[in-house]
């Protein structure tokens, strides 16, 4: 009954037993990454457990105000594909262009200068990387992650990949 230990973000470990496909152990812990380096206090929570990937990830106004959380679930068996990729959000990108210019033809310079920070800052989330998994009917569940928690989220996203490898590998098992 050996399992797979891995370590994820330091602290976190991934265990999934080899036993018989009705008593494996589906499993990878909570991990909590931040969405952009910029706003450090917005988290996405993952995690697998009984065979069910949960995520939350927290809506935010212009990507800097936090408004509230999304939570999805979805079965590990029905999860076809799952990887980290660079996102651009045009819409966010615009307007926080928008923000920083706008103010600079009707603002006095000591107004502008703050909200082009502000706006600045709106642009700069609007370009990071997300995790990304697709379901067996093509709903693709998307994830902001830090840059800098790149190595993190593809761990985890590998983690998961062996994951989704063994219940197909038991669901073709048990149709025989």
């Amino acid at each position: 009954m050996g399992g797979k230990t891995l370590s994820v973000g330091g602290r976190a470990r991934f265990h999934a037993g080899m036993g018989s496909p009705g008593t494996a152990s589906v499993r990878l812990p909570e991990m909590r990454l931040p969405v952009h380096g910029i706003t450090r206090y917005l988290r996405v929570r993952i995690e697998v457990d009984d065979g069910v990937l949960r995520w939350a990830v927290p809506r935010a106004l212009l990507g800097l105000v936090p408004i509230g959380v999304r939570h999805v679930s979805a079965p590990v068996s029905t999860l076809r594909s799952v990887g980290v990729r660079r996102v651009v959000t045009t819409h966010r990108l615009l307007t926080g262009l928008v923000v920083a210019a706008i103010p600079w033809f009707y603002l006095r310079w000591w107004w502008s200068l703050p909200i082009t920070l502000v706006g600045a800052a709106i642009a700069l989330t609007s370009i990071g990387l997300h995790l990304e998994v697709t379901t067996g009917k093509g709903r693709r569940l998307c994830a902001p992650v830090c840059e800098g928690h790149k190595i993190d989220a593809a761990l985890y996203a590998d983690g998961l990949r062996d994951l989704i490898a063994r219940a197909a590998a038991t669901e073709h098992a048990e149709d025989r």
